[in-house]
């Protein structure tokens, strides 16, 4: 099963999901009514929660989508449907790829976290880099309410 992200990166929503709509709305969509939600705070669905669908994690809170988080390590996650994204995705590959499928970007500075470098695309999508001793790894895309709203 391909995931393509070319529209996430771009535009910040995925499919007909995007940051700060309603979770009524997002109900509405057949695939994730079945769904488990996994509660942030045991016993406490007011604390908010997450669907995981594939590599497609959905962060709710106060009904409202609060994040769209699409994981690196979920296979057959795509940009331009023909660059292949993996945990081993170095840097320079990945600006290529932004590149080749015209996708507008920008480094962040992430002075909380000593350890990550940020990419920000041009829909407001975070790219984060993580690094230790075994190398560099790119670690999620995510677009959460504070960035994306």
């Amino acid at each position: 099963m391909m995931m393509d992200i070319t529209s996430f990166l771009k535009t910040g929503r995925f499919k007909d999901l995007f940051v700060g709509m309603s979770y009524s709305d997002f109900h509405k969509h057949k695939r994730f009514k079945k769904l488990t939600k996994w509660l942030y705070d045991e016993g406490n669905v007011e604390g908010g929660f997450s669907i995981f669908w594939k590599g497609l994690e959905v962060g709710v809170t106060d009904d409202i989508v609060y994040s769209l988080s699409i994981d690196p390590c979920f296979k057959g996650v795509t940009i331009a449907k023909q660059y292949k994204i993996n945990r081993k995705l170095t840097i320079e590959k990945l600006i290529k790829y932004l590149f080749f499928a015209d996708i507008g970007w920008q480094f962040v500075s992430r002075d909380e976290w000593e350890h990550e470098c940020e990419i920000k695309t041009e829909g407001g999508v975070s790219i984060v880099f993580s690094f230790d001793l075994k190398g560099v790894k790119i670690s999620k895309f995510s677009i959460s309410w504070e960035e994306g709203i």
